[in-house]
């Protein structure tokens, strides 16, 4: 596409110069172990309580 830059391209209307670095920012969060280990914690729990929700309701 001729002219195309992208969505985060310098000549959006929404770019802002700091949001590739809060994007590094929250990527180097995200991805630490213990993170990683909270949210599988933490889904694993909310599968369980749909699950328990949808033996009940039937």
């Amino acid at each position: 596409m001729p002219g195309y830059r992208g969505a985060f391209s310098h000549g959006s209307a929404h770019w802002h110069p700091d949001f590739g670095l809060l994007i590094d920012r929250t990527w180097r969060l995200l991805a630490s172990p213990a993170t990683l280990r909270r949210t599988n914690i933490v889904a694993g729990l909310l599968l369980i309580l749909v699950g328990l929700v949808i033996a009940m309701v039937q």
